[in-house]
């Protein structure tokens, strides 16, 4: 494939943390360079869905994902940490037993 071709697409998300979970609008950012000039306006940032991370431990926890894109869809996948911070211990209030990851249904059908 030529790598011209490739659409290039940053996406992020914004929420609160609530418990052991962080509840996100997920949106888009396209014709954007990475450290692109700071220009002013939004006009290139749009909401596209919601991103939902759920941790069951410091260590581990699923991102549950939802957009209207036919190219992006829906879905989950598992996420792990890969490094952590010198001397630091795991932040936030956790069980001592794993938390049980929720079962979402995709919004999306076929």
């Amino acid at each position: 494939m030529d790598s011209s071709a490739i659409v290039k697409t940053w996406y992020f998300g914004v929420g609160p943390v609530n418990g052991n979970e962080i509840n996100m609008r997920l949106y888009t950012a396209f014709n954007v360079a990475f450290m692109a000039d700071n220009l002013e306006g939004n006009v290139n940032v749009e909401l596209v869905g919601t991103l939902d991370l759920v941790f069951r431990n410091c260590n581990q926890g699923k991102a549950f994902y939802a957009t209207e894109s036919d190219i992006v869809g829906s879905g989950e996948f598992r996420i792990k940490r890969i490094n952590s911070i010198y001397r630091s211990r795991c932040s936030g209030e956790y069980p001592t037993t794993p938390l049980q990851m929720p079962v979402r249904q995709s919004s999306k059908s076929g």
